[in-house]
């Protein structure tokens, strides 16, 4: 899961240089400890240009933190306090150079820059920025000015390097395994992930083992529960990694993948693989007679009439299981979940209309 890449120049300090043209590929402690001696990006720009419009790619996720959130020390992050918040999310810390030090009205204390290896390369600079602000969100810890995909990191020398090699990734843990609530978005990527356990049985190298065989785990529960079923296309996914994981490593990461389903089982909206696919199966069909607004409002009265009604003296009202409640904030998520689904059919369909569905 090591395996990123910053860009570098030859000089420390300089605010006002935007050209960062020294490509690095940072796979071990040594490599790091090197780079973060010069200024340096966690992004590739056109040109070498550091600007937001320049962004291209990107496999790093790099966050700032001075704990300057509080004045109690008992409230300040440390590499070892951010690992007990985000056990199985890979990092890098490196302290950064007012590192116990006084900076400008504020005492000395830790100061780090992080950085999240990412499973995937992101390549538009509104999504790199988004992940920043989600984790922002979430640890409010970190810098909330220094969220944009263009941020460079002025360089250290004789830096403190730890690192956290787990079993995820920060993009994954935003947008799946510490998620909130269960949430469509969730639920999608699943569809994707599971539409692929058929058709892509690609070699998964090194670097990539453990996020994937948490993740495919993670999916595998949600839609099968804990289940031969889903063990099975669990197992299936380890058979192509390169070279294989350990069995001790594989076991591990599938029970932190079963803890996080037995989380996700209690929430609110999640709903259990024998209705789930009960309703997959059903005759239900979200397309609409035509694709007009109309054909629309006709599908979201079919799947919600139950759940949301309107009248000009109460507005939208919502039944939450008990009784009737304000359904202004409950009608739009109605409205972006019955999208989602209706899109998620269309993956489903698609794929069998191809003969290469999973179903």
């Amino acid at each position: 899961m090591l395996n990123f890449k910053l860009y570098r120049v030859t000089t420390s300090g300089n605010n006002k240089n935007n050209f960062y043209p020294t490509e690095v590929n940072v796979t071990s402690a040594d490599i790091i400890k090197e780079v973060v001696r010069f200024d340096h990006v966690g992004a590739k720009f056109r040109d070498s240009i550091r600007k937001n419009e320049n962004f291209i790619e990107s496999n790093v996720i790099i966050m700032d933190c001075d704990n300057d959130h509080s004045a109690n020390p008992d409230d300040w992050i440390t590499p070892d306090k951010l690992h007990e918040k985000i056990p199985d999310v890979s990092f890098i810390a490196v302290s950064s150079k007012s590192n116990m030090k006084p900076k400008g009205n504020f005492s000395a204390r830790p100061r780090h820059h992080y950085y999240f290896p990412t499973s995937k390369l992101i390549t538009k600079s509104t999504e790199y920025s988004n992940i920043k602000r989600k984790l922002q969100t979430k640890f409010p810890f970190f810098d909330k000015n220094a969220l944009d995909s263009a941020r460079f990191i002025f360089g250290v020398e004789n830096s403190t390097v730890t690192i956290f090699e787990v079993t995820t990734t920060i993009d994954k843990f935003i947008n799946i395994q510490q998620s909130s609530t269960y949430s469509v978005d969730i639920e999608n990527d699943c569809e994707d992930i599971l539409l692929s356990f058929e058709n892509d049985r690609s070699i998964i190298k090194e670097g990539n083992r453990n996020n994937t065989l948490f993740h495919e785990s993670l999916c595998a529960f949600i839609r099968f529960g804990d289940s031969p079923k889903a063990y099975e296309l669990i197992h299936a996914t380890k058979e192509n990694f390169s070279p294989p994981l350990d069995e001790s490593e594989v076991a591990n990461t599938i029970k932190s993948a079963l803890k996080k389903y037995n989380e996700i089982a209690q929430q609110e909206g999640y709903v259990p693989p024998d209705k789930y696919h009960e309703l997959r199966n059903s005759n239900t069909n979200l397309k609409p007679s035509d694709f007009s607004e109309t054909g629309q409002a006709k599908i979201f009265v079919q799947e919600n009439k139950d759940k949301l009604l309107f009248t000009y003296a109460t507005g939208y009202m919502f039944f939450n299981g008990s009784y009737w409640e304000d359904g202004k904030i409950h009608s739009q998520k109605l409205v972006h979940e019955l999208t989602e689904r209706q899109l998620a059919d269309v993956k489903i369909n698609i794929k069998k209309t191809y003969g290469t569905g999973y179903a």
